[in-house]
């Protein structure tokens, strides 16, 4: 921004009784663009000398991607963190979301990233891997959402409560699900995972 102090610097010279700093004068200010605070701000010249910043490269991967052959086949995805949490029947399991989808590995990459700000700002929690699980298909029946709900039964069973980041099957009731899958071999899944 741009102000002056008594008179325009143009008319400085022929101002009376001029004090030492009347003149064109810049502020420059540092705004927050989320929260509009200001945390610096600076009253000078307006030639004034700006520092340059310096860079770091982080030795951390933001963003790791690793293909796998699964195509747009239908899936079930897990979430899990570095860190594990806490449940209702004392145990701990590093698994903080179950989901499906029909559409591939797109849908899990989308998801990753959407989920991994609530689970990142987790206390400790530094990394969040998507692992896949899959079933074979069978006519007439949807055997990913059937899978889905199969390891979400289990893991309230077994915790106590659904996944951190799961908001679906808080109240969901066993229907056919182990019909298709054996409660054993979704149980192994659930620990290996977590």
């Amino acid at each position: 921004m741009t102000h002056y102090e008594y008179a325009k610097q143009k008319n400085v010279a022929t101002a009376k009784a001029v004090p030492d700093d009347a003149g064109d004068a810049w502020t420059w200010v540092a705004i927050d663009a989320d929260t509009k605070l200001v945390p610096s701000w600076r009253v000078g010249e307006e030639k004034i000398v700006v520092r340059k910043s310096s860079l770091s490269l982080k030795t951390v991967h933001a963003l790791e991607v690793t293909r796998i052959a699964i195509g747009n086949q239908k899936l079930v995805y897990v979430l899990i963190a570095n860190k594990k949490f806490s449940y209702p029947h004392g145990q701990k399991s590093a698994i903080a979301y179950i989901g499906t989808t029909k559409r591939g590995v797109a849908r899990v990459a989308g998801s990753a990233a959407e989920r991994a700000q609530p689970i990142l700002s987790k206390h400790g929690v530094k990394r969040v891997t998507a692992r896949i699980v899959t079933c074979r298909p069978r006519r007439n029946v949807q055997t990913w959402k059937k899978l889905e709900r199969a390891m979400l039964l289990t893991f309230r069973c077994e915790y106590g409560a659904v996944p951190e980041c799961n908001s679906t099957g808080k109240k969901m009731k066993e229907t056919d699900e182990f019909k298709y899958f054996a409660r054993d071999a979704v149980r192994n899944v659930i620990r290996k995972l977590g």
